[in-house]
């Protein structure tokens, strides 16, 4: 599903032109990845806390928040690889000179371009670059929600266990 949604916002940034005239744009449009990453592995880890009757570890959270991570980078790598080398070609280079030509540096950008090295020693171009990056965001950027959301759900029962121990201990101590 996240997969999916990723897929459905890159194709709206292309037809908005986000990718090809408007590329002031794009520093913002990387909030709706993280929105679409939190917005669907917080179903995901609450399913899989009710699974666990409630007891989700930040282990098991994090297994299933990256194995669901992994398959969506998979997927959405997968057709970023043809959105990059087929639909929109070289809309990376483009985008590399538009910050250039602005004075602006992104850092995947930086990476692949640096300034002081000659051509013979690039090792992957902006495009290629590009893709790794935006595999590994999803995975990082992904993991970091699936710890978050794991761990409050998983203080949200500590709290409320630790509370009914508390009611329960008082209940005792007043027979």
């Amino acid at each position: 599903m996240a997969a999916l949604l990723l897929i459905i916002w890159h194709l709206v940034q292309f037809a908005l032109q986000f990718h090809t005239l408007h590329f002031e744009f794009l520093k913002f449009t990387f909030l709706g990845l993280m929105l679409i990453l939190f917005l669907t592995l917080l179903p995901t880890l609450r399913e899989k806390r009710h699974d666990y009757s409630g007891h989700l570890s930040l282990r098991s959270g994090l297994r299933s928040g990256l194995l669901q991570l992994f398959i969506t980078a998979s997927v959405a790598s997968g057709f970023m690889v043809i959105y990059d080398y087929r639909i929109n070609k070289l809309w990376v280079e483009e985008y590399v000179k538009w910050q250039n030509q602005h004075g602006s540096e992104g850092f995947f950008m930086f990476f692949a371009n640096d300034p002081s090295a000659s051509p013979e020693t690039f090792i992957l171009s902006n495009t290629e670059m590009h893709l790794v990056y935006y595999f590994m965001s999803i995975l990082f950027i992904g993991g970091f929600f699936s710890v978050l959301i794991t761990s409050l759900m998983r203080d949200k029962k500590i709290r409320k266990e630790a509370a009914e121990e508390t009611v329960s201990a008082k209940l005792r101590h007043s027979n």
